[in-house]
């Protein structure tokens, strides 16, 4: 398999992991605070976990609650390092400082490439590609029936859409379309948005009641809802594996309808809260939610929340959708806490540490993917050079981590018997940087893991390697 596609769906696993921390965080905030926390701020708070997901790497931080222990991911409380005193287990078997030589694969066996984590790399690209294929195909016969629909021409109704748009400051034209596809108002359309009404709408609802509809629909454009939901669908694709992030996703869906009703509410048009929930319970009568999709954002998204929504309704002011202190304190501790990656930086030097040893610093080592992804394209001399550095000096990480990298691209050789000695001579490696070097930007990153699934027993070395260094 290839390395590059092992590395993604390491970090993508890893990532959607500490992602379903935030959303624990942001759903007992949420629980905690219930209604004393303004709509628009309960929705913002679902931000924190799409930029969990979307940013490759994010600093680390000692208040970080990522510091909870992963398999042997990551370090817990372990600030110094003990002195090398000993060369990794591979050095002492061969006395040399050279690589074990790795034998020629024998090309008249042909195994399946996929072993260990490549397996579960290979069913989540099978599954990525089929929730993928389903939503484009989708989307496809949605766009298809919308182009033979026709748009509304009707004078009156245009003029009551073109002043709910002004009302809400916007400038931009948006086609009002009839559809069977749609059995509630909806938007759809990125760079040229249309309004879906269900046929027969129009005529059933009073000027006054379209008029919400106008209002609630064009809010959703103002607040660039449907860019985002765009995103929404993407991350659940690549992320289609975690229930967590399915759950968080429907509730970002009903927040951002919370949010939406708290803007149309918001300033002069308080007013309109009676008259406002009225049009939603007349709109649940027609609401079928097997018409709902991904790519549309609605009014209607789920008609299981009205309640919820009708009690916020009641309860609206003139400034609910203003700056909340509230909000912005709670964004930011969940921010702090949840969002930083959990390793925390070398403390500097301390007297403390283990009878007659001396405790140092370890140097930061922000470099270590890219010192992986050149091991790749390392030659097997280039690597020898390499060991006898390390030889030298042990505490050289960079070229550990290159070394790493050239073992990397040989575990998924065509021959066992590479794989095996590949296998061997990183988990060496590997348990040497925890053991000697725990608390460098090494230990614990995707570079230095070991899968379980893939050697169970050098997963459960290298746990109590951690467990005697947090000790």
């Amino acid at each position: 398999m290839n390395p590059l596609l092992d590395r993604f769906f390491s970090w993508l696993v890893h990532t959607s992991w500490e992602t379903s921390i935030v959303v624990l965080l942001v759903l007992g905030t949420q629980w905690l605070f219930q209604r004393r926390l303004p709509a628009r701020w309960r929705y913002a708070l679902w931000f924190l976990v799409i930029l969990r997901l979307i940013v490759p790497a994010l600093p680390h931080s000692p208040l970080s609650l990522q510091r909870l222990p992963d398999a042997v991911v990551r370090i817990g409380n372990q600030q110094f390092v003990k002195p090398v005193e000993s060369l990794p287990p591979s050095f002492a078997a061969n006395g040399t400082g050279h690589p074990m030589a790795l034998p020629e694969p024998d090309r008249s066996k042909r195994q399946w490439p996929f072993r260990g984590n490549g397996i579960w790399a290979l069913l989540w690209l099978m599954g990525a590609a089929g929730f993928a294929a389903a939503t484009l195909v989708n989307a496809g016969r949605f766009a298809n029936a919308l182009r033979r629909a026709r748009p509304c021409q009707t004078p009156a109704i245009l003029a009551l859409a073109r002043a709910a748009a002004l009302e809400l400051g916007l400038r931009r034209t948006v086609r009002i379309v009839p559809t069977p596809l749609v059995s509630g108002p909806a938007m759809v359309g990125i760079f040229r948005p249309a309004l879906l009404l269900p046929e027969g709408l129009i005529a059933a609802f009073s000027p006054e009641e379209l008029r919400v509809v106008f209002l609630h629909e064009f809010a959703h454009l103002r607040r660039g809802d449907m860019i985002l939901n765009a995103l929404l669908v993407v991350l659940q694709i690549l992320h289609w594996f975690n229930p967590v992030l399915w759950f968080a996703f429907s509730r970002m869906r009903h927040d951002r309808e919370l949010a939406t009703d708290a803007l149309v509410l918001s300033d002069t048009r308080a007013s309109l809260k009676t008259l406002y929930g009225r049009t939603l319970l007349k709109l649940i009568e027609g609401f079928d939610s097997s018409l709902v999709s991904p790519r549309l954002v609605g009014i209607m998204e789920n008609s299981k929340d009205i309640k919820d929504r009708l009690v916020r309704i009641t309860q609206a002011t003139p400034g609910a959708y203003r700056r909340s202190l509230l909000g912005l304190a709670l964004w930011a501790v969940i921010g702090v806490a949840a969002l930083p990656q959990g390793q925390a930086d070398p403390a500097t030097p301390s007297s403390g540490g283990n009878k007659g040893s001396k405790t140092m610093q370890t140097p930061r080592t922000p470099d270590a993917t890219d010192w992986y992804l050149a091991g790749l394209k390392l030659s097997a001399d280039a690597v020898a050079a390499l060991e006898k550095q390390i030889a030298t000096e042990p505490s050289n990480l960079e070229a550990r981590v290159k070394i790493l990298g050239y073992y990397s691209s040989k575990r998924y050789s065509a021959d066992r018997s590479v794989r095996e000695s590949a296998r061997t001579e990183s988990q060496s490696h590997i348990l040497w940087i925890i053991r000697n070097l725990p608390g460098s930007a090494v230990a614990g990153s995707p570079e230095t893991k070991i899968i379980k699934q893939a050697d169970p027993a050098r997963y459960d070395e290298a746990r109590n390697a951690w467990n005697e260094e947090i000790a």
